[in-house]
């Protein structure tokens, strides 16, 4: 049982409190002699319970750096495996990486480059998006449209910038959108955006709750991704504090909500090389942890 030790000390604290009150008004009732006997008994009895706490304490601080070390060496175990349970799956297959929100930070992601790789695949690109499109104000969205030549599309920016961010993503299509939003730092992007990809991995989950980054980003990206066929799949570290994968789901995504664990690269490499749908993690949307040998996924 975990010891909550704030409990126990304000336990202690108020028997301390209801003490001196006693000493208050014993003295007036009682006799010396018999109000300090009574005194050491108590106090001799505090004294037992606190040290039961604190060995108690330590025991369980005992047991969670066992269980820590054994973690540590599941995980270690899993990424030496890794590389062989995945080797060639995505062979030949061109993906393209992008980023939208913050929960995923840049050793993430090359990580997760590293482990596609391992599976055979070609990280042609990767995009990350370095600004919130729902923190631009009216007047640089106007500004950013006029610029774009997308006069009077200011109000319906997202979809216009997504369009085009779709086609240099997805189709390798020459696009001054890409051009533009790099020039702005609005993101920042690394390798080759000339060819078609296979499959675009989105990288979503956000640290801060409130943000919803995903309606002005995510959606309108997806969504013109899919009218032009490419294949996306959403995903996300566990540790996202704002889940993405809610409305990743409702645009028909296979997601992975732990990407930065061994189980959710695992769906990953799975669900691009069978091209079955599914949703798999840890939280609440997913439907199982991983694939399953018996759905067609020989280890």
């Amino acid at each position: 049982m975990i010891i909550d030790m704030r409990y126990h000390i304000a336990s202690l604290v108020a028997v301390f409190l209801a003490l001196g009150l006693g000493i208050l008004i014993g003295s007036t009732m009682l006799g010396d002699g018999l109000l300090v006997a009574q005194q050491k008994l108590l106090i001799d009895r505090l004294e037992t319970d606190f040290e039961k706490i604190r060995t108690e304490e330590r025991d369980l601080q005992a047991q969670v750096a066992v269980l820590e070390d054994r973690v540590a060496v599941d995980d270690r175990f899993a990424r030496t495996v890794l590389p062989v349970l995945i080797k060639d799956r995505l062979y030949g297959k061109q993906i393209a990486l992008v980023r939208t929100g913050d929960a995923a930070d840049h050793r993430l992601l090359k990580e997760l480059t590293g482990v596609l790789r391992d599976a055979g695949a070609n990280v042609v690109s990767t995009t990350y998006f370095t600004q919130d499109l729902e923190t631009l104000d009216q007047d640089r969205r106007q500004i950013l449209a006029q610029s774009l030549g997308l006069a009077g599309a200011a109000n319906n920016l997202p979809n216009e910038l997504a369009r085009g961010l779709a086609a240099s993503i997805g189709r390798g299509v020459a696009s001054p959108v890409m051009a533009y939003l790099r020039q702005h730092e609005i993101i920042q992007t690394s390798g080759d955006f000339q060819a078609p990809v296979d499959a675009v991995i989105v990288v979503g989950g956000g640290l801060d709750e409130k943000k919803q980054g995903w309606r002005s980003v995510d959606l309108p990206l997806i969504e013109n991704l899919q009218k032009m066929g490419v294949s996306v799949i959403g995903v996300e570290p566990e540790a996202a504090k704002n889940s993405y994968i809610r409305p990743y789901k409702q645009k028909g995504l296979s997601t992975v909500d732990n990407i930065d664990m061994v189980p959710g690269q695992m769906a990953l490499i799975y669900t691009l090389s069978a091209g079955k749908r599914g949703n798999f993690g840890v939280k609440d949307t997913a439907r199982q942890l991983m694939p399953s040998p018996a759905e067609g996924f020989s280890y």
